[in-house]
């Protein structure tokens, strides 16, 4: 009787451990994060990013504007856009920020009809031989975007307002690139020098054939 006890709880044991030891084989905790702020707000002034009202004096843009990266906490987070001159909060938004990935957060729109918007960077490079390139459109008046480079393929297309096209790949040189909505030239850069194993975003703000116009930044997000 007393062996069949000692047995019974031996086995009891064993299970709780196996039980606490599966519970502690998950991925760990979790780890920071990266994020940039985009300034896509028509009549936006300089703003500055606010995470769980903690100010990031590094996320800070103009219209138009983008800043680097920088580290924040993963999990459920609250942002807001402070703008600068009238020292307010123009939008704030929650968002569930990942572990050990890269995000760039967009403010679009006006200041009285504002929106936040994230969007996940996969900066994993398959082919450390390539360049990488995307177009993000933020006009709000454009038709569907297309991006090609000067011997007429496509990089990107049906690019519609507030996407990110996913990346593609370059042989790395100097490259012609032209951005249309629909069949209306918005932008044409000359000579971007794309370098192998790096990752860029062709950014377009403003407005098509109205003020303030549509115009180009060039993100190196890797």
């Amino acid at each position: 009787m007393k062996n069949s006890v000692f047995t019974t709880t031996v086995v009891v044991l064993c299970i709780v451990f196996t039980l606490f030891s599966c519970g502690s084989s998950d991925d760990g905790p979790s780890k920071p994060s990266r994020l940039l702020f985009i300034n896509g707000l028509l009549d936006g002034k300089l703003s500055t990013i606010l995470v769980e009202d903690s100010v990031l004096v590094a996320l800070t843009a103009g219209f138009g504007g983008v800043t680097q990266y920088v580290e924040i906490n993963s999990g459920n987070q609250n942002f807001k856009v402070r703008d600068n001159l009238t020292n307010t909060v123009v939008v704030n938004s929650n968002f569930n920020i990942g572990s050990a990935k890269n995000y760039s957060l967009m403010a679009i729109g006006t200041t009285a009809s504002p929106e936040l918007i994230i969007h996940e960077d996969d900066l994993s490079v398959a082919d450390t031989t390539k360049g990488y390139i995307r177009l993000i459109n933020l006009s709000s008046n454009s038709n569907p975007m297309t991006m090609s480079i000067s011997s007429g393929a496509d990089l990107a297309t049906g690019v519609n307002y507030k996407s990110v096209s996913l990346f593609a790949s370059l042989t790395p040189a100097k490259h012609d690139i032209t951005i249309k909505s629909g069949a209306t030239v918005v932008s044409s850069i000359s000579n971007l020098n794309i370098l192998p194993n790096k990752k860029y975003s062709i950014l377009i703000t403003g407005l098509v054939n109205q003020t303030p116009k549509a115009s180009y930044n060039i993100i190196v997000n890797k």
